[in-house]
């Protein structure tokens, strides 16, 4: 009776550690799949910076050239200005 109990017990035991194992895998496994997505989030974050990086330098440089467009435009209504009181004082 005593050995079989013994038996019982270790078997018992036995199973539990192969479930405990089992446990120990699939965690580990699922570990593992979780770093892979990590380190796709992380190359994909690291991409959208460098394009957020981008657009922040083209909008930049929009807003520059936009400035300097006005300016420009300001500099040829004076130029045309001119040209007209010049005409007007050759005529």
């Amino acid at each position: 009776m005593r050995i079989a109990i013994t038996r019982w017990k270790w078997d018992k035991n036995q199973k539990l550690k192969e479930e405990g194992d089992k446990a120990i895998v699939l965690k580990s496994e699922k570990l593992a799949i979780l770093k892979e997505k990590m380190v796709k989030l992380e190359l994909d974050n690291a991409t959208l910076s460098d394009e957020n990086n981008q657009l922040r330098v083209f909008t930049e440089e929009g807003f520059e050239i936009a400035k300097t467009m006005k300016v420009m435009s300001e500099e040829k209504d004076l130029l045309l200005q001119q040209l007209a009181d010049q005409d007007a004082i050759i005529s």
